[in-house]
C-alpha cells in the first residue's frame, strides 16, 4: 500500500525532520497483520542524489540484538544451552578474573557488569575481541545479576561466541541459514558475506552525524564494518525484512505458523525477566526480557528512552537502535512497527523525533481503523 497516502501524519513527521536537518532520509514499515497488510513509507535520500526507498538496506544498529538473542533461544530450545549455566561452561576462558559466576542469562539481561568495550572494531578480528572481553574484570562495586546497565557491545560478542562454539557455525552463517533464509529475509545480514557486499553493500544507506551544521557520514557502511561481525550492532537489510522477523515471532506466539522457534521459546524470551530495575546506562527504571526490550512505559513513558509509542500494550517487545531506529511487536494489537532514520541528531533530539513519529503512526492507525469500521458497516447495510 502507498505509505504516504495511508500514513499522512507519519509522512509529515518524517518530512519535518528533513526540514530540521535531523536526517537525510527515513523509512517506516507498519504491519497490521491479517487483512491489514503492510504499509511502508520512505522520505528523503540515502545519500545525496540517491532516493531512500522502502527497499533500501538500512543499518539496524542495536535493533540487531534480539536476533542474536533468538539464536541463543534456538540453542536453548534444543537443550544445547542453559540460561542458568555459567558462561564459562561454553567459553571456559571467560571465567578468568573472577567471572565464573556470570550466567548466560546475565549477558542477556545486561546485568553482567561488563559495559566497557576493550577492543577496536573492526580493526580487531573476532578472536581478538573475544579474548579481550574474556580478560575483562567486572565493574567495581557491581552486583552481578542484581545491578543493571545496558551493555552496548562487549557481552554480545560472547553470546555470538557461545553460538559459534555450541553450534559449530559462526553467527553470520547461523542466522542466515536458521532465520533469515527460512523467513524470506534474503537481503539481511549480521556480517555481510563478500558476495552479499558485492550485491548490496554500496546500496546500504549511510548514517550521518547530523548534530552539527553539516551532516558528516559515519564509517558504519564501510566494507570492513559491514562484512565484520558485531552481534549487537551491525545487522543490515531492508526494514521490511526486519519487520518480517518480528511478524514471525508474533505469529509463533499465536500459533499461526511454524517458525524457527516454538511458542514456548518465544514466550520465554519476550516476557519480563528483569523487573523494576534502575538501568545505570540509560539512567531510568526499565524492565527487560532475555536480550529483548519489553515495554517499560509503566515506569514513565515521557522520560523513557526508546519506548514503543503511546498506544503500545504492556506486552509489546522489541528494541531501539542508537539515535536512529526502533522496532517492536505488540501481541495484543497484532502489530509490528519499525522506524529508521539515517541521521544521528543527538540523543535528546532523536528521542523527540522518534516519539513524534510513533505518535503520528498511532494517529494514522486510528484513522485507518475508523475507515475500516465504516466500510464494514456500509457492507453490512448493503446486504
Amino acid at each position: 500500500m502507498n505509505g504516504g497516502a495511508a500514513l499522512p501524519r507519519l509522512t509529515e513527521a518524517l518530512e519535518q525532520g528533513l526540514e530540521q536537518g535531523r536526517h537525510l532520509g527515513a523509512v517506516a514499515c507498519v504491519d497490521r497483520g491479517g487483512s491489514g497488510g503492510i504499509v511502508a513509507v520512505a522520505v528523503g535520500e540515502a545519500r545525496p542524489d540517491q532516493p531512500l526507498t522502502p527497499g533500501t538496506p538500512m543499518l539496524w544498529m542495536s535493533t540487531t540484538k534480539p536476533i542474536t538473542a533468538m539464536a541463543i533461544a534456538w540453542l536453548w530450545e534444543r537443550g544445547d544451552v542453559e540460561l542458568d549455566a555459567p558462561v564459562a561452561r561454553y567459553v571456559p576462558e571467560f571465567a578468568q578474573r573472577d567471572k565464573g559466576g556470570i550466567l548466560v542469562k546475565h549477558l542477556l539481561t545486561h546485568t553482567a557488569g561488563l559495559r566497557p568495550s576493550p577492543f577496536r572494531y573492526p580493526d580487531d578480528d573476532w578472536a581478538t575481541i573475544v579474548e579481550k572481553v574474556c580478560a575483562m574484570r567486572v565493574e567495581q562495586g557491581w552486583a552481578v545479576g542484581s545491578d543493571a546497565g545496558y551493555h552496548v557491545h562487549s557481552t554480545w560478542f560472547i553470546l555470538g561466541e557461545i553460538v559459534r562454539r555450541v553450534s559449530g557455525t559462526a553467527l553470520p552463517t547461523f542466522v542466515r541459514s536458521e532465520f533469515f533464509e527460512p523467513l524470506g529475509m534474503t537481503r539481511s545480514w549480521i556480517g555481510m558475506s563478500d558476495r552479499g557486499y558485492e550485491q548490496d553493500g554500496e546500496l546500504v544507506s549511510p548514517v550521518y552525524d547530523t548534530s552539527g551544521a553539516e551532516p558528516i557520514e559515519q564509517p558504519f557502511t564501510q566494507r570492513a564494518w559491514l562484512t565484520g561481525t558485531r552481534p549487537g550492532g551491525n545487522g543490515v537489510g531492508p526494514l521490511s525484512e526486519l519487520v518480517a522477523f518480528y511478524r514471525a515471532l508474533l505469529d509463533t506466539l499465536d500459533r499461526r505458523r511454524s517458525s524457527p522457534w516454538t511458542t514456548t521459546t518465544v514466550q520465554r524470551f519476550v516476557r519480563r525477566e528483569r523487573r523494576d530495575t534502575y538501568d545505570k546506562t540509560f539512567q531510568h527504571v526499565m524492565d527487560w526480557g532475555l536480550g529483548i526490550m519489553v515495554n517499560s512505559a509503566r515506569h514513565g513513558r515521557e522520560t523513557l528512552p526508546y519506548d514503543f509509542g503511546p498506544a503500545a500494550s504492556d506486552d509489546a517487545f522489541g528494541h531501539g537502535g542508537y539515535q536512529s531506529s526502533v522496532v517492536f511487536a505488540d501481541p495484543v494489537r497484532d502489530l509490528v512497527v519499525a522506524v529508521a532514520f539515517n541521521g544521528f541528531p543527538g540523543e535528546l533530539a532523536h528521542q523527540s523525533r522518534m516519539k513524534g513519529a510513533l505518535r503520528a503512526i498511532e494517529d494514522d492507525l486510528a484513522t485507518l481503523g475508523a475507515e475500516a469500521s465504516e466500510l464494514a458497516q456500509d457492507a453490512g447495510g448493503a446486504r
